[in-house]
């Protein structure tokens, strides 16, 4: 009997969706120039990126100069352009809106400093946003929000309490 169970339990598991790894979905996430200001975005396809509208004119990606072209400008903060000058091997895809309380995480460029990461939780959701509870400062821009699911289900917007960035450096 603890047999049958335990193979229908596994063969139950077996069928869930692939969840991307931590390593996967920190490849998705970029740091962005534009022009002497930093903002953060994540690829959603192997020549596609997704940032906020406000940064101003793609420059480049990390460190390699790009032309970027919009393919889609929402009119909430967001931004969907197609990049020439650079591939992304990895990729997110997009997800439903999430659900208050629903865990989120990304990576962003806080105040210039690239690839930190950053968890949080989904305070309120409502027609025009979604308000996350979790340090965002400015660089963190653009840095697209994932769901457990490892999709991407926003795009960080505006900070309402920029005193309040708590992010801290320590040396090894």
């Amino acid at each position: 009997m603890i047999r049958c169970v335990l193979a229908a339990l596994l063969a139950g598991c077996a069928s869930a969706p692939d969840v991307p790894s931590h390593a996967d979905l920190r490849a998705t996430a970029v740091w962005l120039r534009f022009g002497d200001s930093i903002c953060s975005g994540t690829a959603v396809g192997p020549d596609l990126l997704v940032t906020a509208q406000h940064c101003g004119t793609l420059t480049h990606v990390r460190d390699t100069p790009v032309t970027a072209a919009v393919v889609e400008q929402g009119e909430r903060d967001f931004v969907l352009y197609r990049i020439t000058g650079i591939t992304f091997e990895h990729y997110a895809k997009r997800g439903d809106i999430p659900s208050q309380g629903d865990r989120v995480r990304w990576w962003g460029a806080p105040m210039g400093q690239v690839d930190i990461y950053r968890e949080g939780y989904v305070a309120r959701v409502s027609d025009s946003e979604i308000a996350v509870s979790a340090p965002v400062c400015r660089g963190d821009s653009g840095a697209g929000i994932f769901n457990d699911a490892g999709e991407v289900v926003g795009v960080v917007s505006a900070m309402v309490a920029p005193q309040h960035c708590q992010f801290a450096l320590s040396l090894p």
